[in-house]
């Protein structure tokens, strides 16, 4: 084969990689993904104002930070005695929710990107979780989930993706390291209502009707991250096209001999 038909088989599979590696997942930026601000570091050793989420379902209570759900909130990951508490928690803090309000409504924490959902997309959402020393009993849910935002509605949360897990054991939960639980969306069709409306992220715990839930224990989470996934075809359309490449450019390596 001559040098110039090994450089162009070469080209054809770099380009034809590059372009496959282009519409794998591709990440969402989450601002605050990890929790980090403002500090916990406080008189209350906690913050229940979490910066890029809103949060709600508890009574207010202001850490330093403004007045904030205290259902919810972030704490150091390091113990007064140097240790932590999560050995594989991004950053230097990890952020709490309680399994169940004491004022009878959801505790909560959500957040609307900028990004939109887009048609024959599918999104999967991951969070990291473990559990508080106060350990959710295995009746209490916590829900993660994605739904779009509408304007037109902007107090209605419509979901597109959503799992609930509980401390039953059926997850291997634990109170020193974080487990990665995920959800992945259906694909989104052209015609989606979700198609070009925004991106929200929740996470909650017990509906006030469920009594089986118990007040005052709590999940703790972490590294919240979102990934844009291509339609299945795509990938595949984008494997026939090297197999087309690189017939093509066997047949003019024969040819040239």
């Amino acid at each position: 084969m001559s040098g110039r038909n090994m450089l162009g088989k070469s080209v054809a599979v770099v380009a034809m990689g590059l372009f496959a590696g282009a519409l794998q997942a591709a990440p969402i930026n989450v601002p605050g993904f990890s929790f980090e601000t403002p500090s916990a570091n406080t008189a209350f050793t906690v913050s229940t104002k979490i910066d890029n989420w809103t949060t709600f379902g508890d009574a207010p209570f202001d850490t330093g930070g403004g007045p904030a759900s205290s259902g919810t909130g972030t704490f150091l990951n390091t113990k007064p005695d140097t240790t932590t508490y999560f050995s594989n928690a991004t950053g230097a803090q990890v952020a709490y929710i309680f399994s169940k309000s004491s004022i009878g409504q959801q505790v909560g924490i959500e957040q609307i990107l900028p990004t939109t959902f887009a048609a024959n997309k599918a999104y999967t959402l991951s969070v990291d979780i473990g559990l508080a020393g106060s350990t959710p009993g295995a009746s209490d849910p916590l829900t993660f989930a994605l739904f779009y935002y509408d304007p037109g509605n902007p107090s209605a949360r419509n979901v597109v993706g959503t799992r609930t897990i509980y401390n039953d054991g059926s997850e291997p939960l634990s109170a020193t390291v974080l487990t990665t639980l995920s959800l992945t969306t259906p694909l989104l069709a052209p015609g989606d209502i979700a198609v070009g409306k925004q991106i929200g992220i929740e996470l909650l715990t017990a509906l006030p009707t469920d009594t089986a839930a118990t007040a005052g224990r709590q999940y703790d989470f972490d590294n919240v991250q979102l990934t844009e996934v291509p339609e299945p075809g795509s990938l595949a359309l984008i494997g026939g096209l090297a197999a087309l490449a690189l017939g093509r450019r066997r047949r003019q390596a024969e040819t040239s001999r």
